[in-house]
């Protein structure tokens, strides 16, 4: 029985630092006994959840400290366009009630903004909503529970899941994994040694002791990490959890789920975590897309542990593809064969396109059968 689908993606990435650590350096790991570079998960998602989002406010979330300030602030704004004015006592009596419940969330119901709450934009106007309607009586664990439950509107809460420390049944178990990525191959920093030239130094300098205003130079000096490689980047979608997760597939797929699924897989192939990119510009397509369907998750990651060791003329690329491809060949002649959809850019004769995979992928998911482009 088919549950998962697997996502392997070799990724090339030119001069970059798409994920820092603390000293503002690449993220690195050790990995086969040889340093990698590496790009976290979370940054991953973040940076596929944005872009999803962005495209429909449909699909809007938002994961703060300050998701009570917007639900009083969306709640003021309604009832203002409904005509009602509530007294200071029951302004205070909101705000507080709102902050309360919102902080219980976490377990801190005397601190709203202890810790991040991730709520859909609708859950926020839905909750808004109910308290116009009551006209400044108090929040309640009520209101929460009307708004709030282990399924959801929103496709980015269903697949990465969310909880709540304090509500446990309120809790949405993730439908789709997201590995670290890392280079295929050993991996060693880059120092980029940077200056800033100083458009105005020349009218404003000190003249030295001859009079002389040395007018050039730098105004600014500094040392910036940055790596380059192909990673290997893999996450998965469980379509079993996924179903129970996300409403559009539990109500036997709403209008728009295929398209909504198709958007999310593509921006969660294509997407990279975004530091430094106004200086290195480095958001690259994949080169290479695998997508295999199995019973159970599968990462491909060891078929790096040991280093792809590439050429002068040929780089990395080629032999990642080819230890990818036939690790994934070794575990389909010992655990059973894999269903497979593939997207490779280095090759001038193929003909599967990104849309193909993903919109094979979708229909997958919302009808339950697999028909490969």
């Amino acid at each position: 029985m088919i549950r998962y689908a697997n996502f392997h993606i070799l990724h090339p990435l030119a001069f970059s630092n798409p994920n820092r650590d603390d000293t503002g350096a690449p993220k690195t790991t050790t990995y086969g006994g040889t340093v990698r570079g590496r790009m976290s998960s979370q940054s991953q998602k973040r940076a596929a959840r944005t872009a999803f989002e962005g495209q429909t406010t449909a699909d809007r979330t938002h994961r703060s400290k300050y998701a009570a300030d917007r639900l009083l602030d969306t709640t003021t704004t309604l009832l203002a366009a409904n005509g009602t004015t509530l007294t200071p006592d029951q302004t205070e009596k909101l705000h507080k009630s709102v902050r309360t419940e919102i902080g219980k969330l976490t377990g801190k119901a005397d601190d709203a903004k202890a810790t991040l709450v991730w709520l859909a934009e609708a859950e926020l106007n839905g909750l808004a909503a109910k308290l116009a309607v009551k006209a400044g009586a108090e929040m309640t664990k009520d209101d929460i529970d009307a708004a709030l439950s282990t399924t959801t509107d929103s496709l980015t809460i269903a697949a990465f899941g969310r909880m709540f420390a304090s509500r446990a049944d309120l809790a949405i178990e993730a439908a789709a994994q997201v590995g670290h990525a890392f280079t295929t191959h050993a991996q060693a920093n880059d120092l980029d040694y940077l200056t800033a030239f100083d458009d105005l130094q020349a009218s404003y300098d000190t003249p030295d002791d001859d009079g002389n205003v040395k007018g050039a130079g730098a105004g600014h000096l500094d040392v910036n990490e940055f790596h380059s490689g192909v990673f290997y980047r893999y996450f998965n979608l469980n379509r079993d959890d996924l179903t129970d997760n996300w409403r559009p597939l539990t109500n036997q797929g709403a209008p728009g789920t295929t398209e909504r699924l198709e958007a999310f897989l593509r921006e969660m192939t294509i997407q990279l975590p975004t530091g430094r990119d106004a200086t290195a510009a480095h958001q690259t397509p994949p080169a290479y897309v695998m997508v295999t369907f199995t019973e159970r998750a599968a990462t491909l990651a060891p078929a790096f542990e040991t280093p792809v060791a590439g050429g002068a003329n040929d780089g990395y690329l080629p032999g990642s593809i080819a230890a990818l491809t036939g690790y994934a060949d070794a575990i389909a002649r010992i655990y059973g064969p894999d269903h497979r959809i593939v997207v490779n850019l280095t090759d001038p004769d193929a003909q599967t396109t990104l849309a193909d995979l993903t919109g094979a992928v979708a229909n997958w998911v919302v009808s339950g059968t697999l028909s490969t482009p």
